[in-house]
């Protein structure tokens, strides 16, 4: 079995990189296609490395590289395949635990110093916050948290 340690999405896939993130996983992912093919197959060659594209171009390099090619147009599709192609089984322990803008692993922080730049009405709330080292986002499970849980959860029912 192929043990997925990271993702490289291309431009297309934003929405799947974002989802892939809230739910744990390593997913580089730079918009508007600053990145080019060449990168992300370099990237791709790491051990564990999957390349996530809409670009059939790239399945030129499916010997090279492992890749996963999305016709599917809706983040959700291609979450399921993704997640039936390579026998992924997420890990709730892991959900948010990475940046959704950048990706990087947060870091748990201490209260009094998310309140500083968190909405007021955090404050009358008991939250663990989370801050990410490399773009300074502060996260904490608000009123969204249960909604995110549910849209996976409903996302993934039939796998």
């Amino acid at each position: 079995m192929f043990l997925a340690k990271k993702f490289i999405a291309d431009a297309m896939l934003g929405k799947l990189a974002t989802w892939l993130r809230i739910m744990g996983y390593d997913c580089e992912f730079t918009p508007h296609d600053l990145r080019d093919a060449a990168l992300m197959l370099l990237e791709a060659r790491e051990p564990g490395a999957v390349l996530l594209t809409r670009d059939t171009r790239l399945m030129a390099h499916k010997a090279e590289v492992r890749i996963i090619l999305f016709r599917e147009q809706r983040w959700r599709d291609q979450l399921k395949k993704l997640f039936k192609e390579l026998n992924i089984k997420p890990d709730v322990k892991n959900f948010f635990t990475r940046c959704t803008l950048c990706n990087k692993t947060l870091i748990a922080i201490p209260r009094e110093e998310a309140l500083k730049a968190a909405p007021p009405q955090s404050a009358g709330h008991d939250y663990a916050f989370s801050k990410c080292p490399a773009c300074g986002h502060i996260y904490w499970p608000g009123t969204h948290l249960d909604a995110v849980k549910r849209e996976i959860a409903r996302t993934l029912a039939d796998l």
